[in-house]
Formats: structure tokens, C-alpha cells, sequence
């Protein structure tokens, strides 16, 4: 079985966000995973805790699993698979 998703998602459902996909855009294309919080979004795009966390908060609800990658200091990663299937 493969298992395929992107490396970023928009924290909103619905909206002009041209160039960003949504969790629900996601989920009808049968993505299954999302990548949040890598460290290139966060230093190239200025993406915060705050924003990584609505961004995973926007995923659940559609049945993806979210990677989330967080740096919360120099040198130390974190990371955590939080399944939430429906």
C-alpha cells in the first residue's frame, strides 16, 4: 500500500489562498499524510509555533496524519506523527 501527502497545507479550509492547498483538497485527492513545521517553511516563510499548530489542528478533522518537525531551540529537533484516521 503506498502513502503519499505534501509538505505544507493552508490552516484554512476554504478562501483565496492562490498557490496553497487545503486539508479538505487533501483529503478528496486521498492524501494521507502532510508534512508541517519543517525547518525551510519556517526560517524561508517566518512560520511560527502558532501557526505550524493550526495548520495541524486543520488536518485532523480530515482524517490525515501530520508530521510535524518543531525547533524550539539551536540544535534540538522534535518530531511527532500524530495519526487521527477516521
Amino acid at each position: 500500500m503506498s502513502a503519499w501527502g505534501p509538505k505544507d497545507v493552508h490552516p484554512d479550509d476554504a478562501g483565496a489562498h492562490t498557490g496553497d492547498v487545503s486539508a479538505p483538497m487533501l483529503a478528496d485527492l486521498g492524501c494521507t499524510y502532510v508534512e508541517v513545521g519543517h525547518h525551510e517553511r519556517r526560517h524561508d516563510h517566518g512560520e511560527t509555533d502558532g501557526l505550524v499548530a493550526a495548520k495541524v489542528a486543520a488536518v485532523q478533522p480530515w482524517g490525515n496524519r501530520q508530521t510535524a518537525q518543531a525547533r524550539r531551540r539551536p540544535g534540538a529537533v522534535i518530531r511527532s506523527g500524530a495519526p487521527r484516521c477516521r
